[in-house]
């Protein structure tokens, strides 16, 4: 019981620090992490694969790696994350639903190197 109420304490701790300092290194880190993990729930979601985005990036190319982490670190930072989650609870957990209420805030050109990078591995993992 005493280990749950610290790890809450922490996770407690961890939002108000990404709250009141988002460029924060520990914010930075902890929001990628976030964005990794809803990523991860959308593959399975979606795929019913347990693969996760790591797994996926040591198959690609150094520079492919490169231009997903980019993006992640983009969106991470941009407080797309908080919309998504509250957009996904609020539909019940339809990814579908989510991902056409929130393309509109993803450039489209991410959108074309998402779309270029699944062609090019997608088949792997189908």
């Amino acid at each position: 019981m005493i280990v749950l109420i610290i790890i809450l304490l922490v996770l407690l701790g961890l939002v108000l620090l990404i709250k009141n300092k988002p460029d924060n290194p520990l914010s930075k880190a902890v929001n990628k992490a976030v964005t990794k993990g809803a990523i991860n729930a959308v593959i399975k979601e979606e795929t019913g694969s347990d693969i996760s985005i790591e797994q996926i990036q040591e198959n690609m190319s150094p520079e492919d790696s490169e231009a997903v982490d980019e993006i992640i670190d983009k969106y991470s930072q941009s407080g797309l994350l908080p919309e998504a989650i509250d957009s996904l609870t609020s539909n019940g957990g339809d990814f579908a639903s989510t991902a056409a209420e929130l393309e509109s805030q993803v450039s489209p050109e991410d959108i074309e190197t998402l779309y270029e990078l699944y062609a090019r591995y997608g088949d792997a993992y189908e």
